[in-house]
């Protein structure tokens, strides 16, 4: 229930970063928001009238997100907005992965770290694809990589992160693990559409992997972790 929470605020911060980035007037992105946990009416108010990212962001409460951010703001070669979803996307990934190392154990770890680890797994694919499409540098895209490694080691993600093209990235990707994951992908293009049809096929690949912890246990932690991606 608090990573649900955690995850709604996060990306209602988010949202009130990147609408700030895009120069809109405070009373209409306050008017198109809905108050999620600590950010209310008033604490989205006081955001937006900043009309600064960076000193939006400095008012932020928890100094390891506010840290994150602005260190992503700052890193060259990256726009504004796709800087705040990366780096807050980084922090909530991280809070999940070390509350399932540290509160769980035994099998309530394994059935959440399962799905958890193959998720991050694949944010780190999506970030060296989207960057690679932004002509992002490959030092910099290593510097957005999540430090969790479930069943891709570090150094074939960082191959990724140095591959010129996204055809070479999918290539590569066909010969982990994460297979699978991409054949709704390579389908998919063949039919010419936008390279989001490569998220879409990692979430219907991390939707039967959630889909099969309801086969298993069903006092598991896991099975908390895949109602909160199914929600």
């Amino acid at each position: 229930i608090n990573a649900i929470l955690e995850k709604d605020e996060l990306e209602l911060l988010a949202s009130i970063l990147k609408a700030i980035a895009e120069g809109g007037e405070p009373e209409i992105i306050g008017s198109q928001l809905f108050a999620v946990g600590e950010y209310d009416k008033d604490r989205i108010k006081q955001l937006v009238e900043t009309r600064s990212v960076r000193r939006a962001v400095e008012s932020v409460l928890d100094p390891e997100l506010r840290e994150s951010i602005l260190a992503a703001i700052n890193e060259p070669g990256m726009d504004t907005k796709t800087a705040v979803e990366l780096s807050i996307q980084g922090v909530f990934a991280k809070s999940l992965w070390r509350t399932a190392k540290v509160f769980l154990a035994g099998q309530h770890a394994e059935s959440a770290k399962r799905i958890l680890g193959q998720w991050l797994d694949l944010q780190n694919i999506l970030l060296v694809v989207r960057s690679r499409t932004l002509g992002v540098s490959s030092k910099v895209i290593q510097s957005f990589l999540l430090p969790v490694h479930y069943r891709l080691q570090s150094a074939t993600v960082e191959e990724m992160a140095g591959l010129s093209s996204v055809d070479d990235i999918i290539r590569r990707v066909t010969e982990t693990p994460y297979k699978r994951a991409v054949a709704g992908y390579e389908q998919a293009s063949r039919l010419g559409l936008e390279i989001s049809s490569l998220e879409t096929s990692f979430n219907r690949y991390l939707a039967v992997q959630c889909s099969l912890a309801f086969a298993g246990w069903r006092f598991s932690a896991g099975l908390a972790v895949a109602f909160l991606f199914l929600k």
